[in-house]
């Protein structure tokens, strides 16, 4: 039964409007900000642990004045964070704006864009001029606060304004013209690279009161252990395209699932084995801690939607004959409990072993 594109009942309404600065507030679909944050931690906590474990040797105990200035920049680069990440999903928004508005397939809140534009509650034109404000607070906070690095620790602002420079270009190019990423079938390596950055951007920015001194080979690293996250995140977005396939197909998106059809779903476990693999290799080489391997009980969740994924592209073997993708709703929420819990899991860790 094909499903209707009138306004469902979870869905944005237009008389959402009375009250702009909550309607402004959600369009950035704040419910998914915590995968950032947990981004923001982990990095953070990788800066504590490389303090106590790591190569430094200027490492010094913490006054309570060092403790607050080290406190405040978590919050300042959470904040930033997050409106980057408000940027993002307002611009994608407005740009995905056809392909969304002939979405019958879509799992709300998951798929099928935020609906503040296809359900009259914002304009294109109020989207756009949101996401350019957002982008631009960004900007400003991230020179500030670069500005204030430099005079602290140099070579870390240097890392911090190259991490700040590539997020927000992934930022925009992932759903703006002329490039727009995630309409070329490279969402997945978009989102792995920009969620890597916001651990190494929180682990360089934190991480200046705990040791000053800052090499390449250490922003290497902290890029290199955000990996693994960033591919567990990447694989939300890969599953969510799944039941936005047959709009995106009809749109000319060329995401992964619209040019491999079900072959697409191997594409799911590579992302985990490769997350799990990553992370091991990383064990190795000592850039994490061995106790890092509870984190893995994270991947159970990610085992379970790889199951529910391959039952249901079994039973669909082609998406255009496919109006209820409501089966992969549950793999969804696995694939979401994956990435928080390994990227929380691991935060606890390090700073467990670095407090030791």
């Amino acid at each position: 039964m094909t499903r209707s594109l009138e306004l469902d009942a979870a869905e944005p309404h237009p008389s959402w409007r009375a009250s702009l600065a909550k309607t402004y507030f959600l369009a950035t679909r704040p419910a998914f900000f915590t995968i950032t944050a947990i981004g923001v931690l982990l990095g953070s906590a990788y800066a504590m642990w490389h303090a106590a474990h790591g190569a430094a040797t200027d490492a010094a105990p913490l006054g309570s004045a060092e403790i607050g200035i080290t406190v405040g920049l978590f919050l300042l680069t959470l904040l930033l964070a997050l409106t980057a990440h408000a940027a993002a999903n307002v611009i994608n928004d407005a740009c995905d704006e056809a392909t969304d508005r002939c979405n019958r397939t879509r799992l709300y809140p998951f798929t099928g864009g935020s609906r503040f534009l296809q359900n009259g509650v914002l304009t294109r034109t109020e989207l756009v001029r949101f996401a350019v404000a957002l982008f631009l607070i960004t900007a400003l906070g991230g020179c500030a606060l670069t500005l204030w690095l430099a005079t602290v620790a140099p070579m870390r602002a240097v890392a911090l304004a190259g991490i700040g420079l590539v997020g927000l270009f992934v930022g925009w190019a992932y759903s703006a013209p002329p490039l727009r990423l995630s309409a070329r079938g490279l969402s997945e390596i978009a989102i792995a690279v920009a969620w890597s950055l916001v651990v190494a951007g929180a682990a360089t920015v934190v991480g200046a009161p705990l040791t000053p001194a800052f090499t390449q080979t250490a922003l290497f690293a902290s890029v290199a252990v955000g990996l693994p996250f960033g591919l567990l995140v990447a694989n939300i977005l890969y599953i969510n395209q799944f039941p936005d396939a047959p709009a995106d197909a009809a749109g000319n998106k060329r995401t992964v699932p619209v040019r491999f059809g079900t072959r697409a779903a191997w594409g799911y476990p590579l992302l985990v084995v490769g997350a799990l693999a990553l992370h091991l290799s990383l064990t190795a080489a000592g850039l994490l801690p061995w106790l890092g391997i509870l984190a893995f009980v994270a991947f159970v969740p990610a085992i379970r939607a790889t199951r529910i994924l391959f039952a249901f592209v079994r039973a669909h073997p082609h998406w255009n004959d496919t109006t209820d993708f409501s089966p992969l709703r549950a793999a969804i929420v696995a694939t979401l409990q994956a990435a928080h819990g390994y990227g929380l899991l691991l935060a606890v860790t390090l700073i467990g072993d670095a407090l030791r």
